[in-house]
């Protein structure tokens, strides 16, 4: 695992990883979540702005997960209608 340095809101972390681009997309990912966030907020507490960053992308991962369960239901749907025709 390759040493990666990210900052997430101004603050320096040090990660381990096996992909540190990725690692890297993600944490730009998050900064531009976070920057959204504090763009519309009128406080600039950073305790308070990550925290509501990480419900903001947290829902944004529940919303996914729904989606792909919806997903995975209509695709066993079709391989079921699919079986249910003669060859």
């Amino acid at each position: 695992m390759a040493p990666v340095d990210i900052e997430i809101f101004g603050r320096q972390y040090r990660l381990r990883g096996d992909d540190p681009e990725t690692i890297r997309q993600y944490a730009d990912y998050l900064n531009a979540e976070l920057d959204k966030l504090s763009e519309r907020m009128e406080f600039t507490d950073s305790v308070r702005v990550l925290s509501l960053g990480a419900m903001v992308v947290t829902e944004q991962l529940f919303a996914e997960r729904a989606k792909h369960a919806e997903l995975v239901k209509e695709i066993d749907r079709l391989r079921n209608l699919m079986e249910s025709f003669p060859e």
